[in-house]
């Protein structure tokens, strides 16, 4: 709503225009009292400046007037609080969040259009996939998927997050029994909650492991909540045979379960394809590529223009040339671009020029 170096600016404003006046009553006068009931009583004007543009910028537009705008009203008329006034009496337009280059967590996603669409399509009610395996290069941006995931779950586009990731590689020793007790965990079921055999192998240790799968979805199901399954970093020739068997059976008994269809999707980060034993045309499978300057130039833009930087526009060029310029071209490629725009995010966040 505010850089910092405004509210600042604001800050002392409003404390000269309260000194020659009783502050609280001053204040009341142009701010509604649900408005004034979150300001605590303070002995000196400062205090009360602070305090005022503190709760106001906190509330944005979830008031009509916003109670900025209400606030303003006791500084003079000047150029800038003119600027100001203009720029904060209408709500921003918010951007379609399937869409956005910069998450409700103020990580950057750039590109994966692809993706985004595919994620989007998962929450659909009944897809025609249910599951979505995620390939590409070493480094590429892989994991990011999960913060797209959790992001959609923030603006209720999806169904509840049940992610387990670990970094490569950390997850391939882990067994069919624990990777079970994390997944439920992570749905609000304490695995000693439920009979001490749901984990205990019944038949043969060829079938254990798919069957271990459909017991948990079943516990799962029990809840009625929706659930996104994410794993992430079950990729390499020493995983477990057991676990991978276990991944394939929470894909094939998802696939073959008109039921389970509407309550579970799963999405397979870095997970090899040709493991899975589901049918194909219950699997869609993506290939994150590279990201181009056009990507990054959006990402910039959205990054500007939700700051309510004058003339956004005009700036991103070189803002963009900034962050592209020495890019490593080696597997750090998309962890410096994403560090250096979230650099970018947290300079003007903090009332630094772009």
């Amino acid at each position: 709503m505010l850089t910092q170096a405004e509210q600042d600016a604001l800050v002392l404003a409003l404390t000269t225009t309260l000194s020659g006046l009783d502050a609280r009553p001053a204040l009341a006068a142009v701010l509604p009292p649900t408005c004034m009931e979150l300001i605590p009583y303070n002995s000196f004007p400062a205090g009360y400046a602070l305090e005022a543009v503190r709760v106001c910028v906190e509330a944005r537009w979830q008031h009509e007037p916003p109670w900025l705008l209400l606030l303003l009203n006791l500084l003079p008329a000047t150029p800038q609080i003119a600027e100001l006034r203009g720029r904060i009496a209408t709500p921003p337009t918010r951007p379609n969040p399937t869409l956005a280059r910069v998450l409700s967590t103020n990580i950057p996603f750039v590109n994966r259009s692809q993706l985004r669409t595919k994620l989007t399509s998962l929450g659909g009610a009944l897809p025609p996939r249910k599951i979505l395996v995620v390939s590409g290069p070493p480094k590429s941006g892989k994991t990011y998927t999960t913060e797209y995931i959790g992001h959609l779950a923030m603006h209720g586009l999806g169904y509840e997050p049940c992610i387990v990731e670990f970094p490569a590689g950390n997850g391939l020793s882990v067994s069919p029994d624990a990777l079970a007790k994390d997944l439920l965990v992570r749905m609000g079921i304490l695995p000693e909650s439920l009979p001490p055999n749901l984990f205990e192998s019944t038949t043969n240790n060829e079938r254990w492991p798919e069957e271990l799968a459909g017991r948990v979805l079943a516990a799962g199901f029990g809840k009625g909540t929706k659930y996104w399954i994410v794993l992430d970093g079950f990729r390499g020739p020493n995983l477990r045979d057991d676990t991978r068997k276990f991944i394939a059976g929470l894909a094939d008994t998802m696939g073959k379960s008109g039921v389970y269809a509407r309550t579970y999707r799963l999405v397979l980060i870095d997970f090899d394809r040709t493991f899975l034993t589901v049918q194909p045309g219950n699997v869609d499978v993506e290939q994150i590529s590279a990201f181009g300057r056009t990507d990054v130039f959006d990402c910039v833009l959205e990054i500007l223009t939700q700051a309510n930087r004058p003339n956004a526009a005009q700036k991103v060029g070189p803002v963009v040339d900034r962050i592209l310029t020495d890019l490593p071209t080696d597997e750090q490629r998309m962890f410096e671009l994403n560090q250096r725009l979230s650099d970018l995010i947290q300079a003007i966040e903090e009332g630094a020029d772009a």
